[in-house]
């Protein structure tokens, strides 16, 4: 009775330690570009190497875990690796050696959204929305705060030793997995990959890949321009970040519980729509009219992402929610992280990275705009 609370509690903690765990790149990206001397393309490129195999491993894992079972295994020793691979960029006495301790994170990154997202909404059927978006939260909650203990670590004992409780938390978190949940799934049929696509989830991986190239342009580059481009100091880069970043805590939840009980694409097209509106006027505006449109862009941003993850559990039963998980948010939301770096660093090599970061905002209106070929109605299980 009480074990979809403990799924989504002890869910909700570890999508914390993940999604933590992917904006360090981000906050260190300023250290990494100094200590190896990198144009924005290059530095663009460790990030990319970061979510290149997310992309095209996670629809694979996914598959795999529906299969197989052992969603719990898998999302354990992804947290793990992904942590020691990042406390390992510390050690890189070389480019390319950063570059292979980034593809390493990247594959550990990319067990937990199929698997996690999954555990969640076969919990939570009926309130799949309301739980996605607590479960997110979490996810937003690491989003903040990781940056600010990056950012302060470093600040008083230099960025090495910042990596020290990155390490701790993802070698805790992935035990935890592995000891409090459970596998209640009814594992699939046999069946090809090939039968689970549909036009309407290919469609929502078209909205997710748009909106993840504006999240991964906005959010990978934030730092490094208030930092290179403005002047500020890391400690302050890391706090606009994090308030960016932090909005999601709040709006996640409310996306996902209105999502339950109004037109998911209608909701997901209008928060697109708010994030193209208010993420360029944040660049442009001054202080203190900046910071409350940045945290008015987080709030649009986030609040998207729990409708996304509902959306694919309406086109598909729970036996195949890892398949289409993966799908969506490796193929989709992965697939924009891994391009946009890449495009933000070489457009700011070339037009400057405050222009740069304004053209990602074109992507997430566009989104809006396929959202109105999204399913009308949830597609009942």
């Amino acid at each position: 009775m009480h074990y979809p609370k403990t799924a989504l509690g002890v869910c909700t903690i570890a999508h914390f330690m993940n999604d933590g765990m992917t904006v360090v790149l981000s906050i260190i990206l300023p250290f990494l570009i100094s200590k190896y001397g990198l144009s924005y393309y290059q530095a663009g490129l460790i990030v990319t190497c970061f979510y290149v195999t997310q992309t095209f491993i996670q629809p694979l894992l996914g598959y795999a875990s529906d299969r197989t079972g052992g969603r719990k295994i898998y999302l354990g020793l992804g947290l793990i690796l992904f942590s020691i691979s990042l406390y390992g960029l510390q050690f890189a006495q070389t480019y390319a050696l950063a570059l292979t301790l980034a593809l390493l994170a990247g594959i550990g990154a990319t067990f937990y959204h199929p698997q996690g997202t999954a555990i969640v909404s076969e919990a939570y059927p009926n309130r799949r929305g309301f739980a996605l978006g607590v479960h997110g939260s979490g996810g937003s909650a690491g989003n903040a705060f990781y940056p600010m203990m990056i950012a302060f670590i470093a600040s008083l004992y230099g960025w090495p030793a910042s990596l020290a409780p990155v390490l701790a938390l993802g070698l805790l978190g992935g035990l935890a997995t592995i000891v409090f949940l459970k596998d209640t799934m009814l594992l699939s049929q046999k069946r090809s990959l090939r039968t689970e696509l549909s036009s309407a989830l290919l469609i929502l991986t078209l909205v997710a890949l748009l909106r993840s190239f504006s999240y991964s342009g906005m959010v990978n580059f934030i730092p490094t321009f208030f930092v290179r481009e403005r002047g500020l100091d890391i400690t302050i880069a890391a706090s606009f970040t994090s308030i960016m970043l932090g909005a999601g805590i709040a709006s996640q939840p409310l996306g996902g519980y209105f999502s339950d009980k109004v037109s998911r694409r209608i909701l997901l097209g209008a928060s697109l729509l708010a994030l193209s509106i208010c993420f360029p006027c944040s660049m442009i505006a001054t202080y203190p009219t900046s910071l409350v449109l940045l945290a008015a862009s987080g709030l649009a941003l986030f609040m998207s992402y729990p409708i996304i993850l509902a959306i694919a559990g309406d086109i598909v039963p729970n036996r195949e929610m890892g398949t289409a998980i993966g799908i969506v948010f490796g193929l989709g939301h992965m697939g924009g992280n891994t391009i946009a770096p890449i495009v933000v660093g070489k457009a700011a090599d070339y037009i400057g990275l405050g222009q740069a970061l304004l053209l990602m905002s074109a992507f997430s209106l566009i989104g809006a705009v396929f959202c109105i070929l999204l399913p009308k109605r949830k597609i009942e299980q």
